[in-house]
C-alpha cells in the first residue's frame, strides 16, 4: 500500500483568533521550509514597514521542528505556524 500521509502547514492568526492561511504538502522536508520562509517573509514584511521603537516589540522564533512564532506590538499581533501530520 503507498504512503499517503500528507503534511498541513497552518498559520494561525492569534489576534484575530483565525486561521490565516494553510498548504498541504506531499513530505515533511517541504512543509518545513515552507513554515521557515512563510514566518520569514511576515517577520520582514512586519519590521520592513515599521520604526525602530516598535521593532524591538518584535519577537520571532522560527526552529526546525516545523514550529514557528511572531508577535508584533507587544504581543498586541501574534502569527503561529504549524506542520500537522495528517495519515
Amino acid at each position: 500500500m503507498e504512503n499517503m500521509e500528507k503534511y498541513v502547514v497552518i498559520c494561525y492568526a492569534v489576534h484575530e483568533e483565525k486561521i490565516e492561511r494553510y498548504k498541504t504538502f506531499d513530505n515533511k522536508k517541504d512543509a518545513y521550509i515552507f513554515v521557515k520562509e512563510d514566518s520569514q517573509n511576515l517577520y520582514k514584511q512586519k519590521s520592513h514597514n515599521s520604526d525602530d521603537d516598535w521593532n524591538a516589540k518584535i519577537d520571532f522564533t522560527c526552529g526546525d521542528d516545523g514550529v514557528a512564532y511572531l508577535s508584533v506590538d507587544d504581543k498586541e499581533y501574534i502569527w503561529t505556524w504549524e506542520v500537522i501530520e495528517i495519515n
